[in-house]
């Protein structure tokens, strides 16, 4: 593991192979870990990048000075790209593609292409019509659960909650004790990625200034709050597409991972095409 700095905070990520930069960011409990079969299909030809964010794996938690922001999320993303030049690849999974598509939006020299694999960018649906205040009033309830665990210490309720709206009924029960202790253990980070989630202030008409190559991969069996965000950014980005992926869920990253890495694949190599300058790193 490789280390930096990001605001009194020690940001954790993993570094291998050679070639145009890879950067993956990923999803609320996760970890640069997930990414372990993506890493490997990558770095014969990549530079692969995967960075733990605040409060996940091997990186410090949010010091606290402030609320945490998706903006603060993307600058920890980018001091791991101190040793890369140039605009790099960037793949997120649920919140790691909504702080992806906030760094699309805040630096955008540093992006080459998006795949957004159903980004929780719950606050789109704000201030839209019926419908879409419905669903943002119904994960807005999910991370309210999630905030009072935290706050009362009746953890395995309010994680029971978070995992069994992502997958489905049962799931968190079913979950392995080790893996249930984990996520006690990140609960904390768990209710600030919500807050981050719900309150960021962008709107489906900034993303009209995202003009890089874009996918964004939705589950067949995903939730509807995802699958309706995932098509609210792919209308809203100019050159953005959506793909649904057959028979999958949210976690369409883990449980269908051939897949996921044949679309990164195939749009890297749209995208060097468009841009065929290569990304290197630095010298020493």
């Amino acid at each position: 593991m490789f280390q930096t700095l990001c605001q009194d905070a020690r940001i954790a990520y993993r570094m291998s192979g050679r070639g145009p930069a890879v950067l993956l960011l990923h999803c609320t409990g996760g970890s640069s870990g997930q990414w372990k079969q993506m890493t490997q299909a990558l770095e014969p030809d990549h530079q692969v990048i995967a960075v733990d964010l605040h409060g996940h794996g091997d990186s410090d938690s949010w010091p606290g000075h402030r609320a945490l922001t998706l903006a603060d999320e993307a600058a920890a993303a980018l001091a791991a790209l101190d040793s890369v030049a140039g605009p790099v690849h960037v793949v997120g999974h649920s919140y790691g593609g909504a702080v992806a598509l906030r760094l699309a939006l805040d630096h955008p020299e540093r992006v080459k292409s998006l795949t957004l694999i159903e980004p929780v960018s719950f606050h789109l649906l704000r201030g839209r019509g019926d419908n879409d205040r419905d669903l943002f009033m119904e994960i807005g309830r999910v991370g309210l659960a999630i905030s009072r665990a935290a706050g009362n210490g009746d953890y395995h309720s309010g994680l029971a909650r978070f995992v069994d709206f992502w997958n489905q009924p049962g799931a968190w029960a079913a979950m392995p004790p080790a893996r249930q202790a984990q996520l006690t253990r990140q609960i904390g980070a768990v209710a600030l990625n919500f807050w981050a989630t719900l309150t960021d202030q962008s709107v489906t008409t900034d993303l009209a200034h995202i003009a890089v190559p874009t996918q964004v991969l939705a589950g067949e069996a995903s939730p509807k709050v995802t699958r309706r965000i995932a098509q609210l950014v792919a209308v809203s980005i100019p050159d953005a597409r959506l793909h649904c992926i057959e028979g999958a869920g949210h976690m369409l990253p883990l449980t269908h991972p051939e897949s996921a890495q044949q679309a990164v694949r195939t749009l890297i190599r749209r995208a060097e095409a468009r841009q065929p300058t290569p990304t290197l790193p630095l010298a020493a």
